[in-house]
């Protein structure tokens, strides 16, 4: 066995310093990707639930608009006074079903 002098030492201990920075660099990007992703998926659906809550809530909205948006509001498992509201919308568009 040969040993390795201090010039192939060096650029050994260069090498991998520059395979494991590029690594981190590799992880930290697709850390960083996937935390901006859970941001934007966290504000689509603070969106989707102000647009369903103004449908439920909106005075010019067709009974049967209001009714489309209580059950998407109730399948997404939101729960708020919103929910009660809704509940009462979908016995009225039922009523007015049976007539």
């Amino acid at each position: 066995m040969t040993r390795l002098d201090f010039k192939s030492k060096l650029q050994l201990i260069v090498f991998a310093i520059t395979i494991l920075t590029f690594i981190w660099v590799i992880f930290s990007s697709i850390h960083t990707y996937n935390t901006h992703l859970d941001k934007i998926e966290n504000q689509i659906d603070e969106v989707k639930q102000l647009i369903l809550y103004n449908v439920i809530w909106g005075n010019e909205i067709p009974l049967q608009e209001k009714s489309k948006a209580c059950d998407i509001y109730i399948k997404l498992g939101y729960n708020s006074l919103t929910k009660k509201h809704c509940d009462s919308i979908i016995v009225k568009v039922g009523n007015k079903n049976e007539i």
